[in-house]
């Protein structure tokens, strides 16, 4: 079962889509439904729901940089917006999970089904990628990356780099095309930190041993030319290993 708060300005849009929810979505929820901001963080603090159903007007604007005190990163958001609002574009161009008014039972059913599909992987993240871990010792680096059909193993030395994209990750390898996973980048960063890559940017981790050029006005060139920003507080972390990965660079052209 998926738990879900609802955040709405309007008691009667409340007690409607509490209604829809009940009725349209069997796998679906409610533990509480407010319409103050300050509440409904107090209740993602000490509830921890898997869902929050958020009202643009309700939630203040822009929408999309609610601190961290207000949703953590496992808690999936689906906004709650017109038809005729500036910013349901923006949520298009973005993938962000929206739905809008008045609400469509089919669209509402839609929507929980791909918020369920992301619950259940984070929830098997918890099993699997631990047991991923316990496998790497035994196949040097091989690491398991969770797709929508399965799971596709590969070696971590073959990764180039892992881009986060909204609460997904695409993972870019030397020789096939990108994967695209449901799991967020701080999952990828805890599997692969010990086989030697490096987050120059809350959105990017990179494999260290793939760099091809470092621009002192902060950004990385990878091997396959592209771009990655190095953040002003990563820039002394990285400066640092640069030594070291210059002597493992030359213990590998002496061999």
């Amino acid at each position: 079962m998926i738990t879900s708060l609802l955040l709405d300005q309007k008691p009667d849009a409340l007690l409607r889509l509490e209604n829809k929810i009940n009725e349209c979505c069997p796998n679906v929820v409610v533990t509480a439904a407010t319409n103050c901001l300050q509440q409904a963080n107090q209740v993602i603090l000490e509830r921890k729901p898997d869902l929050l159903f958020l009202d643009v007007e309700t939630g203040g604007a822009p929408l999309f940089n609610l601190s961290s005190t207000q949703v953590s990163q496992d808690l999936e958001v689906v906004f709650l917006t017109n038809e005729k609002s500036l910013t349901l574009d923006v949520m298009k161009k973005c993938s962000i999970q929206y739905l809008s008014k008045p609400i469509v039972d089919k669209e509402l059913i839609a929507v929980a089904n791909a918020v369920e599909f992301n619950v259940q992987r984070k929830k098997e993240a918890t099993e699997i990628f631990p047991a991923f871990s316990k496998l790497t010792k035994f196949k040097n680096d091989l690491i398991g990356i969770p797709t929508m059909e399965g799971y596709e193993f590969i070696p971590a030395h073959k990764i180039i780099r892992c881009e986060g994209l909204q609460k997904c990750t695409r993972v870019v390898t030397q020789d096939r095309s990108d994967i695209v996973s449901s799991y967020n980048l701080g999952v990828f960063k805890k599997i692969l930190q010990p086989f030697g890559f490096f987050l120059p940017h809350k959105s990017f981790l990179i494999n260290l041993s793939l760099i091809k050029k470092f621009h002192k006005e902060g950004t990385i060139t990878m091997i396959d030319n592209a771009y990655v920003p190095l953040a002003r507080r990563k820039r002394n972390d990285f400066l640092n290993l640069i030594p070291r990965l210059a002597g493992q660079r030359s213990n590998l052209l002496m061999r």
